[in-house]
């Protein structure tokens, strides 16, 4: 750096703080009046449409499977297919 004509480095004086003077008073903040006012009671309406049931009633219910073990017979077929009955 030192032999570097291109880069002029710039003098600092000692008494010099980069630090600015943070003020240590604060201003007061003006407290300002609360108008409480009275919430006026307002009807609630109430729906005028008619009232249908969520779930229609024109649906069909499946076994789940829960309902019908299906792992027993799938589990019978696939020993069925490895081992098959040998009839005389």
């Amino acid at each position: 750096m030192d032999g570097d004509p291109g880069m002029p480095v710039p003098e600092i004086p000692q008494h010099h703080d980069p630090v600015l003077d943070i003020p240590q008073g604060h201003d007061p903040v003006p407290e300002i009046p609360r108008v409480h006012e009275p919430v006026q009671e307002i009807p609630l309406r109430r729906s005028q449409r008619e009232r249908r049931p969520a779930i229609s009633t024109d649906y069909h219910v499946y076994l789940g499977e829960a309902d019908y073990d299906i792992v027993i017979w799938v589990s019978l077929m696939r020993l069925r297919v490895s081992y098959p009955l040998r009839l005389k």
